[in-house]
């Protein structure tokens, strides 16, 4: 087809992965929570098997690993099926669009540019190091305060980078996206204002953007209830940065539309009341000729086209969306009381 990208070779290495697999988005989800998981589980197994480890402690060490897993595992999957879907909600607006869908399709699935992977880097680098400096265990370190090393947590150093860096890969992509979906809309889209339900794509995808961060502070929220702690270090680097990530991954794929179906508007108002005229032309005949009165209803109607793509259905779906996290923690939280009886 000549909508598809033209080689493998254009495509991330995450889709070359997928499609030299042959495995759908879960599939490869569950495959890279596996690769993490193993390592870490067999330097478990080894210390506990070489000495004395508490159940307590045994259980926690089990807790962080498998939640790291389900993360790892949940931003390889999530970022192959965002790509794939994007890709097709861009196919469905091909009738709208001013240029070929395949150049389109071809800068979403594109590797990222250098210069894009070392601002990620770099970005996501300093939101490690501040909060670890001022509540983490380096600022510990730094100040002197060191902890004997756990064996347990060998497998923590290479598995938590690695995790890092797959999350920032994912996060420069969910930019990305959003960016051309911006992009998109406001230069690449013919608005046609009676058939604003063509243009719902620009929401879809902003709200399955905005699940990378919600699917990210549930996993913290439940790693916490299932610790039995959670501490401000744990909260500031959602607040600071996740949160405010996912109002934008989920306004900015509408921001260029907006400003596309505005023009949109204003140009078609300007159309109809040319045609209506103004007062002192007018007569009585004017007034109670059919196609005055069509011409106002259809003015009334122009004016009530919302200037954002949002469907009354859509706000109660992003209203789930953020109530899954608080959910999440509850369940964890119940979890927890239940080990703890048994402990």
């Amino acid at each position: 087809m000549a909508d598809k990208p033209e080689n493998v070779a254009r495509l991330c290495w995450l889709l070359r992965v997928q499609a030299a697999t042959g495995l759908s988005a879960l599939h490869l989800g569950l495959a890279a929570g596996a690769l993490f998981l193993l390592p870490a589980l067999l330097n478990v197994l080894v210390v506990a098997g070489l000495q004395d480890v508490p159940s307590r402690e045994f259980y926690q060490v089990c807790v962080v690993i498998a939640i790291n897993a389900g993360s790892f595992g949940y931003a390889t999957g999530f970022l192959a099926w965002a790509l794939r879907s994007t890709r097709d909600d861009v196919l469905s607006m091909r009738e709208l669009l001013r240029t070929d869908a395949a150049k389109l399709l071809n800068r979403l699935v594109a590797p990222l540019g250098r210069r894009v992977a070392m601002v990620a880097f770099v970005a996501g680098f300093l939101c490690w190091l501040v909060p670890n400096i001022i509540f983490g265990d380096l600022g510990s370190w730094l100040a002197g305060d060191t902890k004997p090393f756990n064996p347990l947590f060998a497998w923590g150093i290479p598995n938590f980078l690695a995790l890092w860096l797959l999350l920032l890969y994912v996060a420069a992509h969910m930019v990305r996206i959003a960016n051309t979906l911006a992009v998109i809309g406001a230069r690449l889209v013919r608005v046609d204002l009676y058939s604003m339900h063509r243009l719902g794509a620009f929401l879809t995808v902003g709200q399955r953007l905005m699940l990378i961060a919600v699917g990210g502070i549930s996993f913290l929220l439940v790693q916490g209830a299932l610790l039995g702690s959670l501490q401000l270090r744990d909260w500031l680097l959602p607040v600071m940065l996740v949160l405010p990530l996912a109002v934008w991954l989920l306004v900015r794929p509408m921001w260029g539309i907006r400003n596309a179906i505005r023009a949109a508007r204003m140009a078609e108002l300007e159309r109809l009341d040319a045609a209506i005229g103004y007062a002192p032309e007018r007569n009585l005949a004017a007034l109670s000729d059919p196609s005055f009165s069509a011409l106002l209803s259809q003015r009334d109607r122009i004016l009530a086209v919302s200037e954002w793509p949002v469907a009354r259905l859509a706000l109660w779906r992003i209203g789930f969306y953020v109530v899954i996290p608080p959910l999440a923690w509850v369940a964890a939280a119940l979890v927890e009381a239940a080990v703890d009886r048994l402990m």
